[in-house]
Formats: C-alpha cells, structure tokens, sequence
C-alpha cells in the first residue's frame, strides 16, 4: 500500500509542480536550465510542460488503480489481483523509461 500512496503523491506533485523534474532533466540532459530554454524557445518549453503534467497525471492514475486494487480486490483475496497490480506498476515504469529517451 505505501508504494501505490507514493506513486499517487508523486504523480500529484508531478502534476502540479512539473518545473522540479524539467530542471532537472534539462540541467542533466541539455546542459542548460529552464529558464534559458523558456527564454529561446518558448513552444519547446511549453511542450516539456505538458509532457511533464502528463507523466503526472499517469502516474496519478496508476497510484489510484494500484490503491483501489490494494484496497478491494486483493484485501478479498481475488485471483486476478496480483497480476493487475504487476500490470499497474508495468505501466507506471514503462512511462518513466519513455521520457528518459
């Protein structure tokens, strides 16, 4: 339960505040900051925006799906319960190796 809660609350500071993870990713990646990048190219940062709220907002969802397994269906020992949390944590993780390409 405590890693879909912090899937769940990463997605919503993801969400919410995507400039952390931009910084970061762009310091690491591009050598170069995001206000640098919003200064010389606005609609290349305003596109690193959305993909960023969207990891967010997938993560979100995979926290909410892997809770309410967690709670309903796993908790009254359903067979398929565990191969649909391995499915849950399988999307969350082939969403965070797409942004690393």
């Amino acid at each position: 339960m405590i890693p879909a809660c912090l899937v769940l609350g990463f997605g919503l500071l993801g969400a919410r505040y995507p400039d952390i993870s931009m910084g970061f990713y762009l310091s690491q990646s591009a050598n170069t900051t995001l206000e640098t990048l919003s200064e010389t190219r606005p609609e290349l940062s305003l596109l690193l925006e959305v993909i960023f709220k969207a990891n967010g907002l997938g993560m979100i969802m995979s926290g909410i799906l892997a809770v309410f397994i967690i709670l309903f269906t796993f908790r009254k020992g359903k067979r398929w319960s565990v191969p649909a949390l391995g499915i849950a944590g399988g999307i969350g993780f082939i969403e965070k190796s797409f942004l690393r390409l």
